[in-house]
């Protein structure tokens, strides 16, 4: 794979990270782990106050691809992510916060130099 602008986000029905490259934004391609270099998170707040807008109306959970990982990718593969110790969990839930942060402390995160998706995302 060519190194370039990358947006990842994880599939939860495939279970998958999904790989979208800015110069062919429709080709998506799907890896069990990705590895992000200069990782940054995006989440559209219209959307995300859409879904926690129809939890509250009709008391389910909607879903819907809003938050990315964006950074130039770099190595892809199938399996176990490879996740060395004192890598440090990052993730979303948009009922809980309006972005990222670390599962550990719940400390707001705003990137990352190396980051390990494939479930979940853990910085390096």
């Amino acid at each position: 794979m060519t190194a370039g602008a990358t947006w990842v986000h994880h599939d939860l029905t495939r279970g998958c990270a999904v790989v979208r490259r800015a110069e062919s934004r429709s080709t998506r391609e799907r890896y069990a782990w990705v590895i992000l270099r200069g990782a940054t998170p995006h989440v559209s707040a219209a959307s995300r106050a859409r879904i926690v807008r129809a939890l509250k109306e009709t008391g389910k959970r909607a879903r819907d691809v809003h938050a990315t990982l964006r950074g130039t990718l770099g190595e892809t593969g199938d399996g176990s992510p490879p996740i060395p110790p004192g890598a440090r969990r990052v993730t979303y839930n948009p009922f809980r916060a309006a972005g990222f942060h670390y599962a550990d402390t719940g400390e707001l995160w705003t990137g990352g130099d190396v980051v390990v998706t494939g479930g979940y995302a853990y910085e390096i």
